[in-house]
């Protein structure tokens, strides 16, 4: 994670969908840090806020397959996106404005560079 921010640093990569979800309740389980002026948060809210964000996973979920969906569906699970951060002068060297998928931050970097990026 740590090369692929020295090796590009003009790229944006970032957790979506699912995966997204599921490291927001992964944050509130695991949460260190808190404000000093309200303390510590207790155990009961944090099962709480990471049971609605798993809650908003299956909510999409099964709204996407009720109504037939099933692109939406695909997309809830694209896992990361890498996309530039200076978008101007990505598409002035050719990018053609598509971003990088992939279930891992080297795999949307490489799709990313696929679909014509060069850094």
């Amino acid at each position: 994670m740590r090369i692929l921010e020295k090796q590009h640093p003009d790229v944006d990569v970032y957790p979506v969908g699912v995966l997204a979800e599921l490291c927001h309740a992964w944050r509130y389980l695991a949460a260190r840090k808190f404000s000093a002026a309200v303390g510590p948060p207790t155990w009961s809210w944090r099962i709480s806020r990471a049971g609605a964000s798993l809650q908003h996973i299956r909510q999409a979920v099964v709204r996407h397959v009720r109504a037939g969906n099933w692109r939406a569906l695909k997309n809830t699970f694209n896992g990361h996106l890498a996309e530039p951060l200076d978008l101007a002068s990505a598409h002035a060297q050719g990018w053609n404005g598509r971003c990088g998928t992939g279930w891992t931050r080297a795999g949307a970097m490489r799709s990313l560079c696929r679909r014509g990026w060069r850094g």
